[in-house]
């Protein structure tokens, strides 16, 4: 799938993302908000810093993402 050089992409429209705290990765202006959650409260789009992403460029996001999964064979250790 994909010619070389190509990378296979899960973006989605934004209207399809989890609005239930989960953590995904979003797409607006040209850049990616890795980390970023639906704000129950502000009814907004956060950075994991609790930003706005509109207040940051004014736009809404286009698109989201799953974060990648951990890496296989992670111990209790490695998250120390």
């Amino acid at each position: 799938m994909g010619g070389e050089g190509e990378a296979m992409s899960d973006w989605q429209p934004i209207e399809t993302a989890p609005k239930d705290g989960t953590q995904i990765d979003i797409w607006c202006a040209g850049f990616r908000y890795a980390d970023a959650y639906w704000g129950r409260v502000e009814k907004q789009w956060l950075t994991e810093d609790g930003v706005t992403i509109k207040d940051i460029y004014g736009l809404e996001p286009k698109f989201w993402m799953p974060l990648p999964a951990d890496p296989p064979g992670l111990t209790k250790d490695d998250y120390a």
